[in-house]
């Protein structure tokens, strides 16, 4: 069965914040990318300053980057499109799920779905710890991504390539240490 990568930029850290862009890739058993793309959305509320200055979607990028949309103007408006995504795959992969999850319908978060947090999952593997004590913590993105070699640089690369690599060399990690201690 299939997997899907997904990545949205928000207009804030709560799920009543709207959603600005929801990229996906897709990939079959093999890790191979059989289906991507983004849709972009303007907010339902005002822009986020905060939010815009880390995720750059201001009111003219959106524009832009919706110039021949033939799609709603807002996320919550595309659920149709949003459970075609997700109508067959078995595995839901992001960097951070819990965020994610948050922002999609209802009805695809009571699907009997797999989940796979990257930043959960690379805690031990990826091994940062608090300033302030010797216990492990969520990796950024940042620490993920340099643990695996994995440049990242925005402007040339889409979140969910970054994410569909940084998964790949984590397969490749695990699939390593379990064959050493075979």
């Amino acid at each position: 069965m299939n997997k899907i990568i997904i990545k949205s930029e928000t207009n804030g850290l709560y799920n009543v914040d709207s959603v600005l862009s929801f990229s996906f890739l897709k990939i079959d058993e093999f890790n191979r990318v059989i289906e991507y793309g983004s849709r972009y959305y303007f907010p339902t509320e005002d822009y986020n300053s905060d939010a815009i200055a880390i995720n750059g979607l201001n009111a003219n990028k959106l524009e832009y980057l919706r110039k021949k949309a033939k799609y709603p103007e807002h996320f919550e408006g595309d659920t149709e499109w949003i459970e075609a995504l997700f109508s067959n795959v078995d595995t839901v992969i992001s960097y951070n799920l819990d965020f994610e999850y948050t922002f999609l319908p209802k009805n695809i978060k009571d699907m009997d779905l797999k989940i796979f947090s990257i930043m959960e999952e690379n805690v031990d593997i990826v091994g940062v710890t608090h300033t302030d004590s010797n216990n492990f913590k969520f990796p950024t993105f940042k620490e993920t991504a340099s643990f695996y070699g994995v440049s990242i640089n925005p402007k040339k690369t889409n979140g969910t390539y970054m994410c569909g690599k940084i998964y790949e060399l984590y397969c490749k990690t695990i699939e390593s240490t379990e064959s050493q201690a075979a």
